[in-house]
């Protein structure tokens, strides 16, 4: 029995989701307080300009995050086999386009500088520009990040965006106390997006130190791969974007901003179990390539997804109330305590959902983001339909997850369990 215990413990899935999960907390805290100290000694017209420019930042990087799943792919293939050959010439092929986009992004960034400042109602221009080059720094960045994560090096990532959000957090607090205020709190951003960048290269010395031999790599297979992969990530991503946004369309101000409340709580399951996701990735596309079994770490992967899951939502049903004080401490929240236990539901859905995505995704079965861009597109007409309470457009999004949950058991079933 210890053994067992032993061997769970120290088995990838569990550990570097653990080191993940960790990591996460530590990330989320600094990054807490960044946005509490902001918040607390920035004007509030200075702090709603640096909510903007974070979003402006933040925004355009679904684009260099939809390389991950090609790149993070081919390259735990390349580093099952040592061939460092090949990472090396990925790393130059992909790097060059997320340069490209990165650079282009910053350039138009520039010249539509006033455009975009006079649409969040910014009066500088030169934030603007500095929130183009954040988003380049950003862009070159990925290809680093994703080969990391190839290599199952889950301790050097969380160090990246530790030692990232602690730099912003130090250096914010002193620009602003120096009398720098937005520009200094938007600087600290620039900052330590330049150290994680450059912290970055230490791991990757094996590929980009030795004088390796870059040779051809199957770039049209990873550009097949790579845009129905994406395609499905964003579509899955929609899952839980499009209601808020939609709510936000057709609700009050008051019902929108409590649905974002209680969507906020439910979350908490999502936060739990989404490392999973991140480590069982690569683990499944080394045993492909290795000839190995990698249905035990799907198993392993939703056991441990359903079972906190579970856990949370009878928690929630017990402890309706306290559970949403607890998190929003607002008792205006408490009008909708009877989407708790529904909404949470749908969390454990799509985290399932999430999950199973990634584990088609790293076998290179891109078909599925037919199903789920239609379940996508589904949740969308239905919220858009059925939005005459909150309880319509939380059953709406159950509907469409369900959905994409059916087929996808579905197509496992019909591909890796009668085959055997």
């Amino acid at each position: 029995m210890k053994k067992k215990i032993r061997e769970l413990a120290i088995n990838p899935l569990i550990s570097g989701s653990s080191v993940i999960f960790i990591g996460s907390i530590l990330v989320n805290f600094f990054n807490f307080f960044y946005n509490l100290f902001m918040s607390r000694n920035l004007s509030i017209v200075d702090y709603g300009t640096l909510a903007s420019l974070t979003s402006i930042v933040f925004l355009p990087g679904m684009i260099a995050g939809s390389f991950q799943p090609a790149v993070v792919n081919f390259a735990a293939r390349y580093y099952a086999k040592k061939d460092y050959g090949k990472i090396r010439s990925l790393y130059i092929k992909i790097g060059s386009i997320l340069f490209l986009l990165g650079l282009i992004t910053f350039l138009l960034f520039i010249f539509f500088s006033q455009q975009i400042s006079i649409f969040f109602k910014i009066n500088d221009y030169s934030l603007i520009i500095i929130s183009g080059l954040i988003i380049f720094i950003g862009y070159i960045s990925s290809i680093n990040n994703f080969l990391i994560q190839a290599k199952l090096d889950f301790s050097f990532s969380i160090l990246i965006g530790i030692s990232a959000s602690l730099i912003k957090l130090i250096l914010g607090i002193i620009f602003v106390f120096l009398g720098y205020s937005v520009y200094g709190a938007f600087g600290a951003l620039l900052f330590s997006s330049v150290v994680g960048y450059l912290i970055s290269f230490l791991p990757l010395g094996e590929v980009l130190s030795k004088k390796v031999l870059a040779i051809s790599i199957e770039t049209k297979k990873i550009i097949f791969y790579g845009l129905p992969a994406s395609i499905t990530l964003i579509g899955l991503t929609s899952f839980i974007m499009s209601d808020i946004i939609i709510v936000k369309h057709f609700m009050q101000p008051k019902e929108a901003g409590i649905y974002a409340g209680i969507s906020l709580v439910s979350r908490v399951i999502f936060f739990l179990t989404a490392p999973i996701g991140t480590v069982m990735f690569p683990l499944i596309v080394q045993k492909l390539e290795n000839k190995e079994d990698y249905n035990d770490i799907l198993k392993l992967a939703l056991i441990l997804i359903i079972i906190p899951s579970i856990l949370i939502i009878i928690f929630y049903k017990i402890f309706p109330e306290f559970s949403i004080l607890f998190f929003l401490k607002k008792r205006d929240y408490l009008d909708a305590v009877s989407l708790l236990v529904p909404f949470a539901f749908f969390i454990t859905t799509f985290s399932i959902n999430s999950i199973l995505i990634n584990f088609f995704l790293s076998l290179k079965k891109t078909i599925i983001y037919i199903p789920v861009l239609f379940t996508a597109f589904l949740q969308i007409i239905l919220i858009s339909f059925f939005h005459n309470s909150l309880q319509e457009v939380v059953y709406s999004s159950i509907v469409a997850s369900i959905l994409l949950l059916f087929i996808l058991i579905i197509f496992y079933i019909t591909n890796y369990v009668k085959t055997k």
